[in-house]
């Protein structure tokens, strides 16, 4: 472990509820539930984009969740076929299909397993976990370059730490380096003793923050409706996504 890391009160990456997935086989993605039925994230997109007005500018989940009630109820299985060949006719770079499908991924990730429901890591979190790790303070070391080497620390330090534990520190990270920092002085005894090394925890932070924006799904935190938490697994990048990617780099979509 490197100089400068404490670590106490580690817990075993386990939970008294094992994640059970909801991926049907064969799929990449879990289904999303609304009521009686299941919807794939093809079938969400269609009626996220055919409901757009009934969404906010910067919508929570419960607002996607009520536009795709909404959406569904308006829609027999005919009416959901012809708003997804009306989705998939829009070209790519159309901005309403565009958030239609990154709404979709996000649902379809939130439900990846039962039981629970999944985002994925905040950058303090993130934080949190590699000053758990053997990662190396490097001046000018850039986790976009290296972004392999800082998800395999962030494995480590998530195995050391916990889930709960990580969450638990990460938000006094946050608070000290956040959108609103309050001076390490302030912190709480606990987070002090865990962290002890200031260089290290801001350090960790700023890696954490560059590779929160960089290319690359993060772990998901599974926030199981028992309180407790659980790292998950890496879901595959939003495919609309990479695709517009692809296609504004000049390939083929």
């Amino acid at each position: 472990m490197m100089p400068g890391t404490v670590v106490e009160r580690t817990e075993p990456q386990v939970t008294s509820v094992p994640l059970v997935e909801r991926r049907r086989a064969g799929e990449e993605f879990p289904r999303v539930p609304v009521g009686s039925v299941e919807l794939t994230r093809e079938q969400v997109a269609a009626v996220l984009c055919a409901e757009l007005e009934r969404v906010p500018e910067m919508p929570g989940y419960e607002d996607l969740m009520d536009a795709v009630r909404w959406g569904l109820h308006r829609c027999d299985a005919a009416g959901l076929e012809a708003r997804l060949a009306r989705l998939t006719a829009l070209p790519m770079e159309d901005q309403r299909a565009q958030r239609a499908w990154s709404w979709a991924y996000r649902l379809c990730r939130a439900y990846w397993y039962e039981g629970a429901a999944s985002v994925p890591l905040r950058q303090e979190q993130v934080a949190a976990a590699l000053y758990a790790s053997d990662i190396e303070v490097r001046p000018g070391f850039s986790s976009v370059r290296g972004a392999a080497e800082v998800n395999s620390h962030l494995a480590e330090g998530v195995s050391r730490l916990g889930a709960n534990r990580m969450v638990e520190l990460g938000e006094s990270a946050y608070d000290e380096f956040g959108c609103r920092p309050v001076p390490g002085a302030k912190q709480s005894a606990d987070y002090l003793a865990a962290m002890p090394d200031r260089k290290r925890r801001r350090w960790c932070y700023r890696v954490a923050v560059n590779r929160s924006a960089a290319r690359g799904s993060l772990p998901l935190l599974v926030c199981l409706f028992s309180g407790e938490h659980a790292v998950g697994i890496t879901p595959p990048e939003d495919p609309h996504a990479v695709a517009h990617e692809r296609l504004n780099r000049g390939g083929a979509a």
